[in-house]
């Protein structure tokens, strides 16, 4: 099997302080495919077999970043670039963080644990 290069997942320069910004909201519904990946690569040293789920993975991670970036989008552009100022420093940028979670938990809402 091999990856399929025809989709379009973020940049790299715009996809770390992103990712960061929006790690919470990618955790829970992302927790199925990030678990299958993780299990087919403790079971195989083959790189190619977990490609499906890699791509999985990716594919639920870039789906959560739409929708973050669909909605919340000028909260998240100023969550990221706050991180990337502070040199990923999150308790330098709590004030952009509460005005992401704000907009966010309308579609990943927190978890009542």
């Amino acid at each position: 099997m091999t990856a399929n290069l025809d989709k379009k997942f973020p940049i790299e320069k715009e996809f770390s302080t992103t990712l960061l910004a929006s790690a919470e909201y990618i955790g829970k519904p992302c927790d199925r495919a990030n678990r299958e990946f993780l299990w087919c690569k403790m079971k195989n040293d083959n790189p190619e077999k977990c490609l499906s789920q890699g791509e999985d993975t990716l594919q639920c991670a870039t789906d959560v970043l739409g929708t973050l970036k669909s909605n919340c989008g000028i909260d998240l552009h100023n969550f990221a670039t706050c991180l990337n100022l502070h040199s990923y420093r999150v308790k330098e940028c709590r004030v952009q963080q509460r005005d992401l979670r704000r907009c966010a938990t309308k579609f990943y809402p927190e978890d009542d644990e």
